[in-house]
């Protein structure tokens, strides 16, 4: 493996057998699509340069989650000096906060964050104190503004992005400018870091389980869509949920990056319906990467149980029906409009998964937003 595009990452991989955390340093060289791992501690070769086209570089960064061969790697950072050189300025993180106001703009702005060339790392609405949010930008805003912006980021839950992009301190700005006084007002919509150790400190904190982030979601009368991590790697969680904020209430949003035994527990209930080949297609899709885990309820004020004032059509079966059949290809034949026949792919990688039964709807939500918080 040639080393003018070589890069390298440290890696690990938690074994779901014995509870053993691996590390190896992973050999990229995008030139050629090979791959090489090394175990750090054996000091030897576990994968040898193999051709393996489904890793983009885009995805080796620090904290992100990616398959290989069926092993659930996390980036832990860069292997050497030479990829921390080429790559650190091309993946910078930042954070970006979508203040009360406009949280019902949420897909609105993915899509033109996407369009812009941020990857979606991670992505919470939450609620947060005053003392909690003036902590987090009395050193990234003006003193006279900062009551101001506290004031604005309490009155409601916000949603707070965690970004990927090359350059992307300059390139928020230059995008805030950009669309200043268009369709989607990022000048007030939201507020972002303005530098690498701001970022750190706001995504730190926000990211970070504590008692002083409170996820936002209802709980109760309501049904749970996620977005697959391989409609989320392609930019699609912009325009599904714009879709789904047109026909209910996003009363919840979360990116979770699922482990093997808690993907597998997530989707027990289909081990008994479905083929067993196609079930471990649908638990490696739900680990290869961070997905969005979105509460919905009905947009009817006057229901609190999940079902229509007109009559009981639930929200689960509502969400089912926009969704569509589970095999995208079916779903394009039959209901071409749906989200499966938009944005899926095959039955495992069919864009979203959605609650199939109503008893299953507390479960499900809970799961993402109680259990896994």
């Amino acid at each position: 493996m040639g080393t003018e595009d070589r890069f390298a990452f440290s890696v690990e991989w938690l074994d779901p057998m014995s509870g053993v955390t691996w590390k190896y340093n992973l050999l990229h060289q995008p030139s050629s699509m090979e791959i090489e791992m090394f175990d750090v501690k054996a000091r030897r070769t576990f994968l040898k340069k193999t051709r393996y086209e489904s890793l983009p570089t885009e995805q080796l960064r620090p904290g992100n989650t990616v398959v290989v061969y069926g092993r659930q790697l996390k980036v832990l950072d860069y292997a050497d000096a030479f990829t921390r050189r080429q790559l650190e300025w091309q993946q910078q993180r930042t954070c970006v906060v979508i203040k009360p106001f406009a949280v019902d703009l949420l897909g609105d702005i993915l899509s033109a964050l996407h369009e812009a060339g941020f990857l979606l790392q991670g992505v919470q609405m939450c609620l947060l104190t005053s003392t909690f949010a003036q902590q987090l930008w009395q050193h990234d805003v003006p003193s006279h503004e900062l009551g101001d912006l506290v004031s604005e980021l309490i009155a409601g839950p916000v949603v707070a992005l965690d970004l990927v992009a090359e350059d992307a301190f300059r390139r928020w700005e230059a995008f805030q400018q950009h669309l200043s006084g268009g369709k989607i007002n990022l000048g007030d919509a939201c507020v972002g870091s303005t530098g690498p150790a701001v970022a750190g400190h706001q995504l730190s904190q926000l990211f970070t389980p504590s008692g002083q982030v409170q996820l936002s979601f209802q709980g109760t009368g309501t049904t749970l869509c996620v977005i697959k991590p391989h409609a989320v790697a392609q930019g699609f969680a912009g325009p599904i949920l714009t879709t789904l904020g047109q026909h209910f209430r996003v009363t919840g949003v979360r990116s979770a990056t699922l482990e093997l035994a808690e993907a597998s527990s997530f989707l027990e209930v289909y081990r008994e319906v479905l083929p067993g080949g196609e079930l471990s297609a649908m638990i490696k899709e739900l680990i290869a990467g961070p997905c969005l885990a979105i509460e919905l309820a009905s947009q009817d004020s006057a229901s609190q149980d999940g079902t229509s004032s007109s009559g009981y059509y639930s929200t689960v079966e509502a969400l089912r029906s926009l969704c569509g059949p589970h095999d995208p290809q079916m779903a394009r034949d039959l209901r071409p409009h749906t989200l499966r026949a938009l944005y899926g792919r095959d039955k495992a990688q069919n864009a979203v998964h959605c609650t199939d039964l109503e008893e299953d709807a507390p479960l499900e939500t809970g799961f993402f937003f109680t259990i896994m918080h």
